[in-house]
């Protein structure tokens, strides 16, 4: 019986080899999670002017903020894109000093935000926020047409990218319900346009896709 399980796991060696390769596969996934953890815990010192003792000391008193910090962090760790991760320490860096430029609910909202999006979203909500001009729009909206033509990368794409950013409360399909609808016309709402504002100063880097 023992043996006629083993035959049906095939060669011992084999699979006992598999999982070495599994176990060695996660330690290096989790070396890649502290690397990436450390460049945030470093941006974040850069960008409060804190040690991390000091930071530290701050996160012991105000549970909230350390609620925060640990969110961000966390998908810092999970992101492989240094720009994700330097916009994210931005975030909890406004949060810790309190950045009065910065709406209260924006400093845990921009957190939350950035755990669900990509820079490919972060960029193309940069293209969304800026005046389409001559690209072929229904008024001042940026159609799936629009978004194509000015970023010919994501043509195949805008479906899912603008699904995710909606639904993140960062555009709004402000055609939607128009007479004679002509499909969806994408504009920044008020919470996606202080987003958008963040993102760019944060990161100058992550301009409008294109």
């Amino acid at each position: 019986m023992p043996g006629d399980i083993v035959s049906s796991m095939g060669d011992p060696a084999a699979w006992a080899g598999d999982l070495i390769s599994l176990a060695s596969l996660a330690m290096s996934i989790r070396a890649g999670r502290r690397d990436r953890a450390a460049d945030f815990s470093r941006s974040l010192e850069k960008d409060t002017g804190y040690t991390g003792e000091q930071i530290g000391e701050i996160l012991q008193r105000v549970d909230e903020l350390a609620e925060l910090v640990a969110t961000a962090l966390d998908a810092a760790a999970r992101s492989v894109d240094q720009r994700k991760r330097r916009v994210l320490a931005r975030a909890a860096a406004i949060g810790i000093l309190g950045d009065e430029s910065v709406r209260v609910d924006d400093r845990i909202l921009f957190v939350r935000t950035l755990e669900e999006l990509d820079v490919v979203h972060m960029q193309l909500l940069n293209l969304i926020s800026q005046d389409p001009g001559d690209y072929p729009n229904a008024g001042r909206h940026w159609t799936h047409e629009a978004i194509g033509k000015a970023w010919p990368g994501v043509a195949e794409s805008v479906d899912p990218l603008v699904a995710t950013l909606s639904s993140s409360g960062l555009i709004v399909d402000s055609l939607l319900g128009t007479l004679d609808y002509p499909g969806p016309g994408w504009r920044p709402t008020p919470y996606g346009a202080r987003f958008a504002a963040f993102v760019a100063a944060a990161d100058p880097t992550i301009g409008p896709g294109g």
